[in-house]
């Protein structure tokens, strides 16, 4: 069963159930959050990058969660982030600790 979901925004999202129980045409709720959980690390990134002065030309967030079959939900999730700059580890390892506080 697929479902659109609106922002108010003139954005729409499909939403679907697993794929064992619907059409697999579209995310489910619980992979949609998944995903905007990583977009928000994203943006967060992004900003904070700015406000620092630190450039960065390419960015990629990864978030692996986990739901375990006796849980309804996820249990824990696994970020990993890809950066592409001429900065120091350092510098993106302080842009990073400044992400995790917001």
């Amino acid at each position: 069963m697929r479902r659109y979901i609106d922002n108010g925004r003139f954005h729409r999202v499909c939403l679907n159930l697993p794929p064992e129980l619907g059409t697999d045409k579209g995310p489910t709720a619980l992979e949609l959050g998944v995903t905007s959980f990583a977009g928000r690390i994203s943006q967060i990134f992004y900003l904070m990058s700015k406000k620092m002065r630190v450039s960065v030309s390419a960015l990629k967030v990864n978030v692996k969660a986990e739901k375990p079959d006796d849980t309804k939900t996820v249990t824990k999730a696994h970020i990993e982030i890809k950066v592409t700059t001429n900065e120091s580890e350092d510098k993106i390892n302080r842009v990073w600790q400044h992400t995790q506080l917001l």
